[in-house]
């Protein structure tokens, strides 16, 4: 008897833990890119086709698949209007297994009455931007989606644009879908290149990134966002440590009107700038100085 008490005890501690780790890594990990998503990590597994945190299936045309302005109603609805009783959590849950099961396009969870009805509720007015903010960046995928589309609905949104491109590199793909399109409507300040400078290697090598990124630029650079290379020269300015080679790879794959400004604006800043790790290998560096720089004048 004592026997078979313990080995109850066993199997009750083993099927604890099990479904224990199962909750911890569904509702705690980072929203990050996941592990089968192609060059998301170094030394992660062999990279699968579907997930929503990974590429569209490689059977699939690029440019026949949804943009960032697809599944986007002209008005969304109220919460009233949705009539549901669930409250978000609720509506989170439900939609946890479609988020799993999707692995074309965000837009395979986005249209769905829980989604529609999961916005609506952090779309109102009385729901404080901090808060979706706040879940925009969570590391729930769900809540993420949930919440970064929220943040496209919003018209007070704006504010959160500085937290939202600094969670940029951190997001996944199906999250990425509703902060690119949040980006590309409510941003407070000039962001292409902003984005543009963060790109890992995998957003040039997924499915959909070229895409997304693609149409925020052109929906910015239409709006008059400035996109030569003054502005690629002040957005590197701020994030010099963006990996040239990755931001080339991207723009490579994108297929919008602006991208050859782009690229054009790009070769030009690079024509302009100074090596200054070529050039100590030829001679020594002098800083700048008043003195310097009226010797220069007199000789030009």
């Amino acid at each position: 008897m004592v026997v078979l008490t313990f080995v109850l005890a066993v199997l009750a501690f083993i099927a604890g833990a099990y479904w224990g780790a199962r909750l911890s890594r569904k509702r705690g990990q980072p929203d990050r890119p996941r592990a089968d998503l192609p060059g998301a990590d170094a030394g992660a597994p062999a990279p699968s086709s579907n997930g929503p945190g990974g590429a569209a299936s490689e059977r699939d045309d690029p440019e026949a698949l949804p943009g960032l302005s697809s599944e986007a109603p002209a008005e969304w609805p109220t919460a009233e209007e949705c009539s549901t009783a669930l409250t978000l959590d609720e509506l989170i849950e439900r939609l946890d297994a479609p988020y799993e099961a999707s692995n074309r396009h965000p837009s395979e969870l986005t249209a769905l009455p829980d989604f529609v009805a999961a916005v609506a509720l952090l779309a109102d007015p009385a729901v404080p931007l901090a808060q979706v903010i706040e879940g925009a960046v969570d590391a729930n995928p769900v809540r993420a989606m949930v919440a970064a589309e929220a943040l496209v609905v919003r018209g007070d949104s704006a504010p959160a644009t500085a937290r939202i491109l600094g969670h940029l590199r951190s997001a996944r793909i199906w999250t990425l879908y509703g902060l690119l399109r949040f980006l590309a409507r409510r941003a407070d300040r000039p962001v292409v290149w902003d984005v543009l400078l963060q790109a890992p290697e995998y957003w040039a090598e997924n499915a959909l990134m070229p895409q997304f990124v693609g149409e925020l630029a052109e929906a910015r650079v239409a709006e008059g966002e400035p996109a030569d290379a003054a502005a690629a020269a002040a957005a590197i300015a701020r994030r010099p440590e963006f990996r040239m080679p990755d931001v080339r790879a991207l723009l490579a794959r994108m297929r919008c009107e602006a991208t050859p400004r782009l690229r054009e604006a790009l070769d030009e800043w690079e024509r302009t700038r100074v090596d200054a790790a070529s050039l100590r290998q030829i001679g020594r560096l002098w800083p700048a100085t008043d003195e310097t720089a009226a010797a220069q004048a007199a000789t030009d």
